[in-house]
């Protein structure tokens, strides 16, 4: 009895930790009911990686080496990792996004250079921690977002929104890929455009 209530309490826990709200100001977004489209850009400038809090360059070199005592090629890895950075995650994050507001009159998210659209979604990328599977022991992917919406008229920031923490694991099939840390990485973004559209979706009608 003892046991069941622990993992209830732990299940309990890990859920709410997977499922934060993002706080937002309605009226502040009301705007974005009159959008057909946002320009998405991805911004990294900022970003810090792992635990300690080390920079972007410290967290290449250290993987390499890692990389590098398993005998495995750190081009290709480096080639996938920028894939992964450039081209995946901020797929990933759209694509949970319009996908969770399908049903609803909001705005799609675009990544889409020659499209003209009045407001431009800026993702600053503030902090990324990998996670691990190792042994039977897990610890979930997490990334850390603060995002403006610039009017590109303007130039002005319309509103901010901030995603503390948002979580993910693999599933097997993740694990059995090529480098399973940026694929639990890229579930993470994909967390990360979902619980924003669940805080976004108030705004909306449904079709």
């Amino acid at each position: 009895m003892r046991l069941l209530l622990t993992i209830l309490l732990i299940t309990a826990s890990y859920t709410f930790a997977f499922a934060q709200h993002i706080k937002i100001n309605k009226e502040q977004l009301l705007f974005l009911k009159n959008e057909d489209s946002i320009q998405v850009i991805f911004n990294y400038e900022k970003q810090e990686r792992g635990g300690k809090r080390i920079s972007e360059a410290k967290y290449i070199d250290n993987r390499k080496k890692k990389i590098q005592s398993k005998k495995k090629d750190t081009i290709v890895w480096l080639k996938d990792y920028k894939n992964s950075k450039h081209l995946l995650w901020p797929k990933a994050y759209i694509s949970k996004f319009n996908e969770r507001l399908s049903k609803y009159k909001s705005p799609e998210l675009i990544i889409n250079n020659t499209t003209k659209t009045n407001y431009t979604m800026q993702v600053n990328v503030l902090w990324i921690y990998s996670g691990y599977e190792f042994a039977g022991s897990t610890s979930p992917s997490k990334v850390k977002l603060d995002i403006l919406l610039i009017n590109n008229k303007t130039k002005k920031i319309a509103a901010t929104l901030n995603i503390d923490e948002s979580r993910a694991n693999n599933s097997d099939d993740d694990n059995d890929s090529t480098w399973p840390n940026l694929r639990r990485v890229e579930n993470a973004f994909a967390n990360s455009g979902y619980k924003l559209a669940i805080a976004l979706k108030r705004i909306f009608d449904k079709n």
